[in-house]
């Protein structure tokens, strides 16, 4: 049986340019980017450009050696490690659920819409992602945690809600659960791939957000497939959004103030310097590899990293400011200043214990 594919629309050409295009999604379950040895229903990925295995109801979605993005709601994505496996339970937009079967995986939550429901089941609890945020859930031993953000666990006549810094032990269905405490800001390697692939897509908004004020296009909150980087990416409507690792996600209207990226070498996730980088070379679920970490399209020039709210990007050797950029008014600087005039937010995770 061939794996189903989602054929989605790569850009429009119009006066010799290529033009980002929105792309409705009607179902959760795209696998985005994948990296080593990922089986859909038993069978290996292999990849064209353009075309991703779609993960339907009742699909296994399984990594040896491998890692694997999956597109969830729009502005959610989840993330699987290696040696980990999971089941699509429902691919609806209004009622999106997924079961951890094992292993270990991230929900990075950048838009939690009202009218849409994210869940995780694992060992029988019904874990519900209340709000924009980071969440991760191991099975051996089964554990979730909620880097940032809010989720209820839902155990039968038990229910509980965690907020950043809060964890859960979930031995069982029916099991009294209580909330403990954890380090938010320690990360492992697993938690660095998933800083690396979210200011990946933080990249892709700019571009894609550059193009669509440029062509004019009427944009709503949602999916836009970015041609120049391969890539899936969540554009807002208006405004400016924030991923939980810190990173700019930028409508149309507010693109403007986007730094400029500026690339000064191998690019490497907070918390993990020259040489130490764990992240492996992988291949984008929409074209071949480039050396790096960061999927897409074949290209000759890597793309630059994407950047840090107030003009901070990582570089070799550590991180530093850009000058310029354009910079955000002061008044909607929520989160702090930072270089570059615009509103900045450092951070990232350290080295932990967790090898996943």
């Amino acid at each position: 049986m061939r794996l189903g594919l989602a054929v989605l629309a790569v850009g429009a050409i119009g006066n010799g340019a290529v033009q980002a295009q929105q792309v409705v999604s009607a179902h959760a379950g795209v696998v985005h980017y994948v990296e080593g040895h990922v089986f859909v229903d038993n069978k290996p990925v292999q990849q064209k450009f353009a075309q991703f295995p779609d993960l339907r109801e009742g699909g296994e979605l399984r990594t040896e050696d491998g890692r694997a993005e999956v597109l969830l709601t729009p502005g959610a994505f989840l993330r699987v490690s290696n040696n980990s496996s999971v089941r699509m339970l429902g691919r609806e937009l209004s009622d999106t659920r997924f079961e951890v079967l094992t292993g270990s995986v991230m929900v990075e939550c950048d838009n939690v819409a009202k009218d849409v429901s994210l869940t995780v089941i694992s060992h029988g609890h019904n874990i519900h992602l209340e709000k924009q945020g980071l969440y991760r859930l191991d099975s051996d031993p089964p554990e979730f945690r909620v880097y940032d953000g809010r989720a209820v666990i839902d155990s039968g006549p038990n229910q509980l809600t965690l907020k950043r810094g809060k964890e859960a032990s979930l031995d069982g269905a029916g099991t009294v659960l209580t909330a403990g405490t954890f380090n938010p800001k320690l990360g492992d390697s697993f938690y660095e791939w998933n800083t690396t692939r979210s200011g990946y897509i933080a990249s892709a908004n700019v571009s894609a957000a550059q193009s669509l004020r440029t062509s004019g296009s009427h944009w709503s909150s949602g999916w836009a497939w970015d041609p120049w980087y391969g890539a899936y990416t969540f554009v807002p409507a208006a405004g400016i959004g924030y991923s939980p690792f810190g990173w700019n996600f930028w409508s149309p209207a507010w693109v403007i103030y986007a730094p400029v990226p500026v690339y000064y070498g191998v690019y490497y996730p907070p918390g993990v310097g020259a040489g130490n980088n764990s992240s492996k070379p992988g291949t984008a679920a929409g074209g071949t590899a480039t050396g790096n970490t960061a999927g897409g399209i074949s290209r000759t020039a890597t793309p630059p990293p994407a950047v840090r709210p107030g003009g901070w990007t990582n570089m070799r050797g550590g991180i530093g400011a850009l000058g310029g950029g354009g910079g955000m008014p002061a008044a909607s600087a929520s989160r702090g200043s930072g270089g570059g005039g615009g509103a900045g937010r450092s951070g990232g995770g350290t080295s932990g214990t967790r090898t996943h």
